[in-house]
Order: C-alpha cells, then sequence, then structure tokens
C-alpha cells in the first residue's frame, strides 16, 4: 500500500516450489522469509521486520515440553524446505524428523497422532490452528530458535531492494503493533 504497488500472491504451490521460483525467476520476492545461508545466494534480503519464537506444538495431551531435548525419542513434524528443517538437521541430528509439505499437513497430522509434535513459528501456528479449527493441539514449550522475518528479492532485482528497505523503515511502531494485533492473535 505505501509503495503503490499491486502485489500477487502465489497461494497454491507448496514452500518446496517457491522456493524454486524464484529461483528460476518465476517469483519475483518472498515477502515472509528466514534469511539463511543457501537463499543469500539467489535472494537480497532486507533487515529484520518481525521476530517470533521457534515453538513446540503437541496435542493438548501433552503438559510441557521443556525443550528440544525432550524431544529426542519422538517423531518431530517440520516443514520441507524450512529454515526450521535445515537448523534441526543441522544441529539435532538426534530428532526423528517427519517432513511435511505444509504447517497444515504437519499440524493435521500431529491431530492425527501421527506425530508427537511440530516445531515452528509461533505466527503461523496460530494462524494455521485456526484456520484449519484444530482445537486438539497447543502451544507446549519453546526452543531457543526465533524466526528472524526477513523480505527477500531475487538478485537480478537489486534495485528493488532499496526501495523495499524504506519501504518498512517508514513503517511507525504503532502501525507494527496494529498488524501485529490483527495477524498474530493466539
Amino acid at each position: 500500500e505505501k509503495l503503490g504497488i499491486e502485489f500477487t500472491v502465489e497461494k497454491e504451490k507448496p514452500w518446496s516450489e517457491v522456493v524454486a521460483s524464484v529461483k528460476n525467476g518465476e517469483l519475483d520476492m518472498f515477502p515472509s522469509v528466514v534469511s539463511t545461508t543457501q537463499r543469500r545466494e539467489y535472494v537480497n534480503f532486507s533487515k529484520t521486520y518481525l521476530s517470533f519464537p521457534m515453538v513446540i506444538v503437541t496435542s493438548d495431551q501433552v503438559a510441557y515440553v521443556n525443550g528440544l531435548k525432550d524431544l529426542r525419542h519422538e517423531t518431530v513434524a517440520v516443514v520441507r524446505g524450512y529454515a526450521t528443517q535445515d537448523l534441526l538437521m543441522k544441529n539435532h541430528p538426534d530428532l526423528n524428523l517427519y517432513v511435511a509439505d505444509s504447517v497444515a499437513d504437519a499440524l493435521e497430522k500431529l491431530s492425527h497422532g501421527k506425530v508427537y509434535a511440530y516445531i515452528g513459528n509461533i505466527a503461523t501456528v496460530s494462524h494455521v490452528i485456526r484456520r484449519e479449527g484444530l482445537t486438539n493441539i497447543k502451544i507446549s514449550g519453546e526452543t531457543p530458535y526465533s524466526y528472524e522475518l526477513t523480505m527477500g528479492v531475487r538478485k537480478d532485482w537489486p534495485e528493488f531492494m532499496p526501495i523495499l528497505q524504506k519501504t518498512l523503515d517508514s513503517i511507525t511502531e504503532q502501525e507494527r503493533e496494529q498488524i501485529y494485533q490483527n495477524w498474530i492473535k493466539l
């Protein structure tokens, strides 16, 4: 709105296809993505504009999960291609990961008892739980990690990133709070 540009959002592709589409220039940007070493090869990133804790979601029958160490003997869902998958595979190879195609898929598996937990960012988790009407799962713990969300623009459009960054910088704290209240309620 501030830029006077209308963005067309790709809603149908799974995340792995979105990533491939940005790589090959079919899609132009990520509006909300974690900057990783791999992604920096083909995308320029804004400064972090939102930060959310990476949480552990379980059945509502689980009282509390005291960090990742409590998940060592359980099946934990993550989304294919998400920063969570890379981070956990690298830093916690002892976890038994189930790789889902989407957050909705992972939470559905959790809701039906096919996995013990899901790890993801609190904003997306709260949105999908609400949208899908999943009433038998809950946030049961936190990890030491957080999602530092940025905007990412394909590298062959370097002039667009400073424009985007200037626009992000112009969002007031009051506007940020209003956006947060409208979109990230748990």
